[in-house]
């Protein structure tokens, strides 16, 4: 019983960690993301036009 406990806890905690590994590399990217829209003055236009506009 110990035993099982112990791996659900090891299992959580790498999933855990998988988790911010993955939140850390989309924060990385969002700024890469802000960085060229700033770059890129017409870029705002782009990414946020509205879904409705063709």
């Amino acid at each position: 019983m110990l035993q099982q406990q112990r791996s659900k806890e090891e299992d959580l905690h790498q999933a855990s960690r998988r988790i911010t590994v993955s939140i850390e590399r989309y924060r990385s990217l969002s700024r890469e993301i802000q960085a060229e829209i700033r770059k890129n003055h017409f870029a705002k236009q782009l990414i946020y036009r509205n879904h409705n506009e063709k």
